[in-house]
């Protein structure tokens, strides 16, 4: 039994093409969105495991966005929770993909990090990691570390740069949940 719905707007990664970096408050509310639609479908042992901005749909009516009403998409390569918490096969998008997803031992925190990425990408206009091909940016993402003493971080709130090092922390264990996303001050 499935259901479809018909909806009016287009993916995020086109509103990102349009604006390149969003004012904390807008990235806010678009990252909520997306978590409270995550932490709903963890709590059901769903894991996504290909969130990316193309993945996320902005519905628009009468020429308005609402950022509030965001739609997750493409669950084909979504999987069950295994009862030992650790899926091995390797699956994403490699901008998006956690490091412990390239290591091919990881649980549903793997979402958590796609969802860093994609703020990484709302308030910076970049992903933390780029390259010339895949196999570069994948070895980046398992061996390089973001430094969030960098300059560019320096023009966002305090709270927003703790919430992106929680959100993109490499060591799954020491990552938060997307329940937990959800209770973070920013």
């Amino acid at each position: 039994y499935i259901i479809t719905e018909y909806i009016r707007g287009e993916e995020l990664f086109n509103k990102m093409q349009e604006v390149v970096r969003f004012k904390e408050a807008d990235a806010a509310i678009i990252i909520k969105s997306v978590l409270q639609a995550i932490a709903y479908c963890h709590s059901r042992g769903i894991i996504h495991r290909d969130l990316k901005p193309e993945n996320i749909l902005v519905p628009t009516g009468n020429n308005k966005i609402d950022y509030t009403l965001l739609k997750i998409i493409d669950f084909g390569a979504s999987v069950l929770k295994k009862d030992d918490g650790k899926i091995s096969f390797r699956f994403g998008t490699p901008y998006y993909i956690a490091p412990e997803v390239l290591q091919e031992s990881y649980n549903e925190k793997c979402d958590v990090w796609s969802i860093g990425v994609i703020l990484h990408l709302l308030l910076l206009g970049q992903v933390p990691f780029d390259g010339e091909d895949d196999d570069v940016i994948c070895q980046k993402i398992v061996s390089e570390e973001i430094n969030f003493d960098n300059s560019k971080f320096k023009k966002l709130s305090k709270e927003s740069v703790d919430f992106l090092k929680k959100l993109l922390e490499k060591n799954p264990d020491k990552r938060i949940s997307s329940a937990q996303a959800l209770e973070h001050v920013w």
